[in-house]
């Protein structure tokens, strides 16, 4: 299959990342089309250049609709929307003019479409009809539209309903969608079309880079809890550092015992909404700080560099706890990778139910609201004091779900779906030859 997706690979994001661990990716010809700053690439075993130069104010409006509309609908928090009708039409300019490209004579084959991110969503209407198309749907859909936002949401729907398959990490993201159609797309074809496929993570590498020598020598050998996310609003940021501030202020016990590692990168600046989420996010994380630190001990150390995987492996397996608290979040794949790394001595998992990974890894972590705060602080408490065979017990689950749902497997259901369609249009060209016969 052909790979297209606004993100390429070592570029940040969960899909996009995911695929370039995928080895059917790095044994084939197939062509993998994305995104570099305005520019479109192609990469196959046997190159990687760039390929067609999109309008830049063409691409900064595509940007501003995905980010400053698109985004905060999909996560539920239509309150942040901002709608621009230019910023719509450029997003589908972009999405055509991509299409335009791909569609190119020497682009064409019998291999089908992959299609990923939330930000080439109107692909599958513009991709030549004689080839298949797959879309896999990585954020979440929403459980209600507003009625203001319901035609331009209703565009991606039924661009997405091109496609030969769309794919949904869970259940409620497909029977959002479902009764979105239902509602606003009421002659649409949906239910044969719909497909549930949590994407997994390489067990093996997490396995393989995770060691148990601790490489956080600033937490000057004090145990730690992590949390790694982009300083998003749907991740639970600001809540999280709520917490810690409350976790200390009701546990004093614990100050220069324990230390909150947030490995948290800016995410989309320039944009309002995120730009006053970092600075709230960072002013809390000052304030607790002030508050509470002594001599060389700090409650929370927050990095925003980026960070390898092997050296994030490593983090993961010496972690105590692993906070993964968004509001709404359409898998969180840290929650996963955490489980994959840890080693001899466990440490626990802290899930809230607001990420698509809930639906899987849910009923073996300790489940906590990120906006209740005294609850929080106290399901932290209840984490660092856990009983070792408590831990180990509840690990041993987590490590049977992660591993029942590979990246390999997942990837596997699209491949077998491409199969499929090859042999039911085989067949149908067979039939048609033995009645012209």
């Amino acid at each position: 299959m052909q790979i297209v997706s606004y993100r390429g690979p070592t570029q940040p994001g969960g899909v996009s990342n995911a695929l370039t661990q995928i080895d059917y990716l790095q044994n084939q010809q197939s062509n993998w089309f994305y995104i570099v700053d305005h520019e479109l690439w192609i990469k196959n075993k046997d190159q990687k250049r760039p390929i067609y130069a999109f309008d830049k104010i063409i691409q900064k409006n595509h940007y501003y609709y995905c980010n400053n509309f698109l985004w905060p609908i999909m996560h539920d928090m239509p309150e942040l929307a901002r709608y621009s009708l230019v910023e719509r039409l450029h997003y589908k300019v972009f999405n055509s003019s991509l299409a335009l490209n791909l569609n190119r004579p020497d682009h064409l084959g019998k291999e089908a479409y992959f299609v990923n991110d939330y930000q080439l969503a109107l692909l599958p209407k513009f991709l030549n009809a004689n080839q298949n198309k797959y879309i896999f749907w990585h954020i979440p859909w929403p459980k209600d539209v507003w009625p203001q936002h319901a035609d331009a949401i209703g565009e991606i729907a039924e661009a997405l309903l091109s496609a030969d398959a769309i794919g949904f990490h869970t259940e409620e993201y497909k029977d959002n969608f479902e009764n979105f159609v239902r509602q606003y797309l009421p002659f649409a074809q949906v239910s044969s079309k719909l497909i549930v496929s949590p994407l997994g993570i390489d067990n093996r590498f997490w396995q393989e880079n995770a060691t148990e020598n601790p490489l956080l020598p600033a937490t000057n050998g004090v145990p730690y809890v992590l949390s790694v996310d982009r300083v998003d609003y749907t991740k639970g940021v600001r809540e999280r550092l709520l917490a810690i501030n409350h976790f200390f202020k009701t546990n004093p016990e614990w100050q220069e015992k324990v230390v909150f590692v947030q490995q948290c990168a800016r995410s989309r600046p320039g944009l309002s909404e995120f730009d006053k989420y970092w600075h709230e996010c960072r002013s809390i994380y000052e304030s607790v700080n002030s508050i509470y630190s002594k001599d060389a001990w700090k409650p929370i150390l927050w990095t925003d560099k980026p960070t390898s995987p092997p050296e994030l492996a490593s983090s993961y397996a010496n972690a105590s706890i692993m906070l993964v608290n968004p509001l709404k979040d359409g898998l969180n794949l840290t929650a996963k990778e955490f489980v994959a790394s840890q080693q001899s001595n466990p440490g626990v998992l802290t899930l809230s139910n607001g990420a698509g990974v809930w639906s899987e890894l849910g009923n073996h972590c300790i489940s906590v609201r990120p906006k209740d705060l005294h609850s929080f602080a106290h399901k932290i408490l209840y984490g660092l004091n856990m009983s070792i065979e408590e831990k180990k017990r509840r690990q041993r689950s987590l490590r049977n779900c992660v591993a029942a749902n590979s990246l390999s497997m997942w990837w596997q259901k699209f491949v077998d779906l491409e199969k499929m369609s090859i042999r039911n249009r085989d067949e149908k060209l067979n039939q048609t030859k033995r009645m012209c016969v």
